[in-house]
Order: structure tokens, then sequence, then C-alpha cells
């Protein structure tokens, strides 16, 4: 018999701040993070685990008994969120509709409620699985009691038995009490014996046998300084002891009466709906999914079973399709199969390779039908994600034209901000049907993964169900799309028809100048070496520069500097507190640099000569439209938005992106693209003045803002009026203005309120923005994108704030990412119109790279330029600025 336990309150955190940088909330506005990953856990450990009997155990309000022992307990602790608290109480109701016990005590925590069942089910001989993060609870870890640690950021879930524990903490669990009582447990404000770290603690009990006994040898320790740490840490540690201790006597239930009951099925039905979580409403009440139903799934293996399909997809007019393949990257994957569905519940599988053998048509024998069949214009072919399935077909000698759906599009016009606009979790959220997972596809330890390897059989279940659930998606997303026109139009006046174009890029790629990589490679290593040399000098000794944990010894246990925010794991080391502890000692200064040089050098120096195709010597980046939820493409393999534009460093990467021979790199770059749409949106005529005048608009904003004339501007106020401009467009704060000009908070404050005074039709819009999107709980971009955000009643303060931020920030990004799409189509016109052997390249943030003969430069360029210059009708002009060169440092 298996007994599973479960830390109430520890999986509810969490599951809040697993998702507190991108929250999950309900159709209300509630954030529901907490409670829909507390649920989904729940149920998966139900399924792995295949308990008799559950129970969930929870901390009580208010203090317990360790607060009387110790005031100061836990009191270092932030006060829990509000919408936490309230998702708590919430699952506790849920629970008990539901069916599954719980248990809480006053005056006791949920810890030693976990420990006195969890012994009891020992004695009674249940097999126990104990689910909590709790390091104190390991204390209990047994041959028949054993911890279930969740997965932590790279960290996999283990389950820790008494070998388990020894590994992690150096010591068994018997011993584990009196080693978290030597060292203390600062997360819970519990001073163990001051000084004495992890390895110290070891090494005594190891000697000594137990802490009373490292304690009374106190007087013979090896060293002066032990001798005083242990003396004086005496009393701090025997407390420790009583605080750390797990009470695991108190009176509870035989296990036996948590043996799960059924619930009320129409409350935990009508509970799961109420807070949106449809997919979850199957499992609980031991449901089929609904929309599964009865499938009718067929493998093409004849040239006449194929040729009959097609005239079926020929009769229906549209259909959806899906490749199988052996690589993510379009241009290295190999086709290996392909499905379609031209109804619900009904899909073909056409395999064309792997390990069906002589089972299935070759790739050749199958072309030439699925050559006329995929560009055929009358057909609509429908795709999740058809940009990746349109080029792999492509690159296999199979073109795809005609008019094309994409569902991952429609769901992200839709609703930018959903989590994802994967086929999986569209599928579960749209019609509660949980696709088959990719990895049940191989066997348990299989590294390599080869697809085409996967028997013939399971891999077209597989596939199938893909092209059946996307064809069912799209009826499912045409059907919202007529309800909200605005989406509809986004879809397909820009989205849908900037797919091919995309393609084109992809597939055209960017030259690279290896050897420029190489020799920037070599000095940057040279420099890192001196950097990591000069660092290691004023450490005073060597370390680990990577290793968060050594460098926050180094810095504020061994050079005593201020120490600034605390996480999990010590102090913080990261870019903002590095730079404040710069104007303190050098090391911060050379520490930043050296984190700049190893990240640049990895993420692109190096890795960038590794990415290039080996057929067509060029590096092909992904464009991705339905990431961003401001509209804005992001690009991957390699990520070309995030190379710093304004650093040496970042300047000597662009310069490694070259032409081909004979031909020049042309830039095409919005000048202050989001601070024109900014006077446009809050109609400041000052400010549309100056842009049109063509001022330099942030010597001009500094002279407003000081009162002085723009000739007597210093360079250092027009950088903060710089600051000040583009702060505005991201919802900056005064902390954070405070921050990017290193001065105190109250100063800045001080500015962004003459900024707001010197401007004060800019504050009006902010305002009125503001105001609409707590309302409507969205904003719109110029084009009509809109962006949800619930979140924008939070009564959290720190969702708010963010959700605040995205309210001012989306409709000027969102406008611009809008208007540089449609500045691709156009000027994709242009170059259809126009004879030239002209390709675009690269889009990134506000810009275009084409390559092009140089001859075809002068007629091309003012073209291209007007193009984009005129693709929305602000108040005042767009300004494209213009260059060549060979590379792309040149050209920008």
């Amino acid at each position: 018999m298996k007994l599973l336990l479960i830390d109430g309150h520890g999986l509810a955190f969490r599951s809040y701040f697993a998702m507190i940088r991108n929250p999950l909330f309900n159709s209300r506005g509630e954030n529901t993070s907490a409670e829909f990953g507390f649920l989904r856990t729940l149920l998966q450990l139900k399924r792995d685990e295949e308990p008799e009997a559950i129970l969930v155990c929870f901390d009580p309000k208010g203090k317990t008994f360790r607060h009387e022992m110790e005031p100061a307990y836990k009191a270092n602790r932030p006060k829990m969120p509000d919408d936490l608290r309230s998702s708590i109480e919430r699952l506790r109701r849920f629970l008990n509709m539901a069916g599954f016990p719980q248990l809480s005590r006053e005056g006791y925590e949920a810890d030693d409620l976990l420990a006195s069942v969890s012994r009891k089910a020992e004695q009674e001989g249940w097999e126990v699985r104990l689910f909590s993060a709790d390091k104190d609870l390991c204390q209990l870890a047994s041959d028949s009691i054993r911890i279930l640690k969740p997965a932590s950021g790279k960290k996999p879930a283990r389950c820790l038995g008494p070998e388990e524990v020894e590994e992690d903490f150096g010591v068994l669990p018997a011993l584990l009490l009196d080693y978290l009582s030597l060292i203390g447990d600062s997360s819970d404000n519990i001073e163990g014996v001051k000084g004495l770290g992890p390895k110290g603690a070891l090494k005594l009990l190891k000697e000594h046998g137990g802490l009373d006994a490292v304690l009374d040898s106190a007087e013979q320790a090896s060293s002066p300084a032990l001798r005083t740490k242990l003396l004086e840490g005496r009393e701090n540690a025997l407390h420790a002891r009583e605080l750390i201790r797990l009470r695991d006597d108190l009176e509870v239930d035989s296990p036996g009466e948590w043996i799960l009951e059924g619930g009320n099925p129409e409350e935990t039905r009508g509970w799961l709906q109420d807070r949106d979580f449809h997919s979850l409403v199957p499992e609980f009440l031991g449901e089929e999914a609904p929309t599964s139903g009865e499938v009718d799934y067929s493998i093409i293996q004849s040239r006449e079973a194929l040729a009959d399909l097609v005239q079926s997809l020929r009769e229906v007019g549209c259909f959806a399709l899906d490749t199988e393949t052996t690589d993510l990257d379009p241009m290295k994957a190999q086709l290996v199969g392909i499905s379609f569905s031209f109804e619900e519940g009904r899909a073909f599988y056409l395999p064309l390779d792997g390990d069906a053998g002589n089972e299935c048509l070759s790739l050749d024998s199958a072309r030439e039908i699925l050559c006329e069949l995929l560009s055929d214009d009358k057909l609509v072919k429908i795709g999740q994600n058809i940009k990746y399935d349109s080029q792999v077909l492509v690159n296999n000698g199979i073109p795809v034209s005609g008019p094309v759906e994409d569902t991952m599009l429609m769901s992200y016009c839709l609703d930018s901000s959903r989590r994802s606009h994967g086929l999986d979790a569209l599928a579960r959220d749209h019609l509660s049907h949980e696709m088959i997972p990719w990895s049940s596809l191989f066997e348990k330890g299989d590294r390599e993964k080869d697809i085409r390897k996967v028997p013939l059989g399971r891999l077209a279940e597989y596939a199938a169900e893909d092209a059946d659930f996307t064809f069912r998606l799209w009826l499912n997303l045409a059907s919202s799309m007529k309800e909200d026109p605005d989406a509809e139009k986004l879809y397909r006046e820009l989205e849908l028809p900037l797919l091919p174009i995309l393609s084109q890029m992809e597939r055209q790629g960017i030259a690279l100048d290896l050897p420029h990589l190489q020799a920037l490679s070599e000095r940057m290593e040279e420099e890192i070496q001196a950097t990591q040399t000069r660092i290691h000098e004023q450490a005073g000794r060597e370390f680990s520069i990577g290793s968060p944990k050594q460098l926050s010894s180094i810095l504020f246990e061994e050079l005593n500097l201020p120490t600034g925010r605390r996480t999990k794991t010590g102090f913080s080391t990261d870019e903002e507190v590095l730079r404040k502890l710069s104007e303190e000692h050098e090391i911060a200064t050379e520490v930043l640099r050296w984190r700049e040089l190893s990240k640049l050098k990895g993420t692109y120096v190096d890795t960038l000569p590794l990415q290039v195709n080996e057929q067509t010597s060029r590096v092909h980046t992904r464009f991705n439209q339905a990431v961003a939820s401001t509209g804005r493409l992001s690009s991957s393999d390699p990520n070309l938005q995030n190379i710093p534009i304004r650093s040496e460093l970042g300047k000597e990467i662009r310069r490694a992106f070259i032409a081909e021979e004979g031909l020049r790199l042309l830039s095409m770059d919005y000048s202050q693209v989001e601070l024109r749409i900014l006077a446009h949106l809050c109609g400041d005529e000052a400010l549309m003045k100056a842009f049109r005048e063509d001022r330099d608009i942030h010597r001009w904003t500094s002279s407003r803002i000081l009162g002085k004339e723009e000739s007597e501007v210093s360079r250092e106020e027009r950088d903060r009026a710089k600051v000040v401009n583009y702060g505005v467009l991201y919802g900056m704060g005064a902390r954070g203005m405070a921050q990017r000009l290193g001065i105190g908070v109250e100063e800045a404050q001080s500015f962004i309120d003459e900024y707001f005074s010197a401007f004060p039709a800019i504050l009006s819009w902010k305002e009125e923005l503001l105001q609409r999107a707590r309302i409507e709980k969205s904003v719109t971009t110029l084009l009509g994108r809109r962006r949800p955000l619930p979140e924008i009643q939070s009564s959290n303060g720190r969702i708010r704030s963010f959700a605040e931020r995205a309210a001012i920030n989306s409709p000027i990004q969102g406008s611009a990412a809008d208007m540089i799409k449609v500045a691709m189509l156009r000027v994709q016109e242009v170059l259809a119109s126009t004879p030239s052997d002209c390709h675009l390249l690269l889009q990134v943030h506000d810009e275009l790279l084409f390559e092009l003969p140089p001859e075809q430069i002068p007629e091309l360029s003012p073209l291209l330029k007007q193009a984009m210059e005129e693709v929305y009708p602000l108040d005042l002009p767009l300004l494209v600025q213009c260059g060549e060169g060979h590379n792309w440092l040149e050209a920008h």
C-alpha cells in the first residue's frame, strides 16, 4: 500500500512563482498560476505514483509553536502575495469538492503533520512518497519513506532515500538535523554556529558523530578560531536544533483514513470551468477527453492509394498537412513522411522514409503526385507553423504554392499574450485533447531519438493525429475570428502575407567572414584571460568567476563589499548589483567585462561558424512570428536581435556579416520610429514640430526640460534626456531610471516630473491609456493588434506594475513592429515590380538589410526608402536612414 503526501503550501508557492514572469489568468483577470500548476502536479503525481491514499498538508493561519520559541523565526520572509493567498484558499475548497483529503493543525506547520503521518504510515507497513522541496523533510528519508523532490531549474526531479540524502548533504538522514543546526538556515532566519560553513560542519560531524559531541569538544578544537566559533555558537546551535526538529509524534489518523473517495462531480466540474481549467476536467472526473472520439487513421503505402487520397483532397478543396522530419532546422531536415486530414477524426499518413522499409513509397516515386497537389492554386493548405513544413517540402523538391492557412498565426492574432501557440497547448485549451507526446515515440533511455526508427504504426498514429487536430483547430479558430474582425484583418492582411517573405529570407541566408570571426575569437580569448588574471589578483586568490556562489563569497565575505539583494542561494551578483559595486571596487567592473566577453564569444563569435550551412555556406536564421506579445519578430539559431548595437564588441560581430563577392549590403533603418509613434499618439504639437524640423530630438528634449538653448545643452544632459525619452516608451519608473543614469531615486523622480511638466500631453496620454486599459483589460496598436492584459487588475503589485508598463509600451512598440512588417510587404512589391537581383536578408528591430549588385543601389534605394516611409499615415513623417557597405557594420 502506498501513501502520497504533499506539502500543500510548498507546491502552491512553487506553482505561483514558476509563472511569476508570465502569469496565467482566467477570463476575469484573476491570477490562476498557483491553482493550475498545483492541480497539474497533483494529477501527474497521482498518475506516476498510483497511490491508494493521498493527503495534502497545509500550514495553519497564524503563528506556530516555533514562533513562541523564537519571535524572529521566518521574520525575514516577504509577505505572501494577496492573489497567492486567495489561490490557496480556493485550492483547499476545491480539494474538498474533488475528494482529496487534506490536513492542517493550529500551532503546527505542515512539515510536522507530514512527519507524523509519515512515521505512523511507516509503522503500519505503508510505503510513503512525500512530495516537497523542503530540505528539512529529508530527515524523514528511510527505506519506506522517500522524498519526491521536484525539478528546479536545470536539475531534474528526484526520489530521495537515505543514500541520495547523504549524496546531497554529506550526511545520512539521522544526522541531517545536527548538520542543519550547525550551519543554520537563513531562509527561516535560524542562526547556527556563526562562521561555520557546510564543509566545516561535515568535518566536525565526521570526527565526533553528532551535535552534542561536537559542542562538547569545543575546548579541544583544532584551531583557536574554531574553538571560539563553537563556544560562542553553542546556544545558537542548540536553539536551532529545537526549531528545525520535526514533530513526528502528533496524534494523526491511520493512512487508511486518507484513501481516495469520489468527491462531488458537479461541483468539481463547475469549479474547474469557472477557473477556465477546461483541460483538467476529464482527468479529475475520470472521463475520456470529449473531442478524441472515434478516429480513422490510415497509412498510404501505394501510388494507387495516394492517387485516391489526392482525388479526395481535390474534391474537398482544403486540407491540413503536417511533415515528419529528422531536424527542427528546415535547412537540415530530411523528410520522413507527410500526414493529411480533411475532416474531423480522419487522417492519412504517407511514409516516405524510415522503419517502414519496402512497405512505403519512396520520395522519388511520390514527388510528382505531391508536386501537383501542393502547387495547385485552387487548394487551401492548412498547417500549424506551415512555414516550416513548406520549407522542408521545397528543400525536398516539392514546392508549396497557392492559398495557405496557419493555426499558429490564427491563435497569435487572436491572443498574442498566450503562453504557447504550439499544437499541444492549443489542442488542450481549445479542444480539451491531450496530444500524443513526441517523447513517447522512443524507448526510455534512447538518446538518439531517430524518428526514422520509430515503428510505422506508432509513427503513423502520432503523425495523423497532428494533421487531424490541426484541421480541427482551424475550424475552431476560424469561428473565433469571425467574432473578432480586427484579429482576422491582422491575420489576413499582415501576418499571413508575410509568411512567404520570411520563408524566402530564411532560405536566402547571409554570408559570414569566417577569418574575421576566428581572429576576433583569438583576441577576445586573450582579453578574457587577461581580465580573469586581474580579477584573481584583486580577489587575492583564484576562483570560478562564472560561479555566482563563489563570486558572492569573494565580494561580500572576503572583500567585505556592501551586499545588495538576497536570493535563495545568497547575495545577488547580477548586473545591477555589480554596476553599483563598480563604484566601490574595480573588481566589479572587471567581472562585468569578463561576463560580456565570455557571453558574446560563446553566443556569437565561436558559435556562428558552427551554424554555417554546408550546402549554402551561409547562415540561415529562423524568424518567429508567434513569440513576442507585442507583435515583434524574433529570430533564433542564431538570434540576431540580441547582438549589442552600440558596444564595440557588438560592432565587431556585425562586421562578420558580409555580402557575397561582387555584391553589397544595403541597410534601411527607421529613425526613432517609436518616439515618432509616441508623438502621434499623444498629439504633442511641439514634439511633432521638432521631428518635422529634423532636430536632434534628445538635445531638443533636454533644452525644453532645463529651459536652455539647444546649443547650451551638454552631452551628459542630452544623454539623460535620451534615457527619459525611451524610458517613457517602456513605462520606466524612477527606480529603473536611477539605475540607468547612476543617480538617486529622488533625483530620477524629479527629472521624470520635469519631463512630464514640459510635455503634459504625454502625461495625459499615459494616464488615459492606463485608465482605458484597466477597463478593457487590453491595449491596441495603430494597426489593430490587441494585447490582452487581464493582469492589470491583479492584487499583486509586482504583476500589476508589469502589466501597466506593458500597457504603455505595447501600443508603441507593437505599432512599430506592425509597421516594419507592412514595410516588408511593400518593399517586396517594389522588388517584384522592378527588375533587380536584390534580396531581403534580415529584419532586426527597425532595420531591413538587403543584398544586391552595387550598380542597382542608386535606382532601388530611393524606391525602397519611399515604400518604407509611406507604410502608415502618421501626423508626422517617418524617416528611413540608408547605408551601404561590404559588411553589416559599414551598411548600418
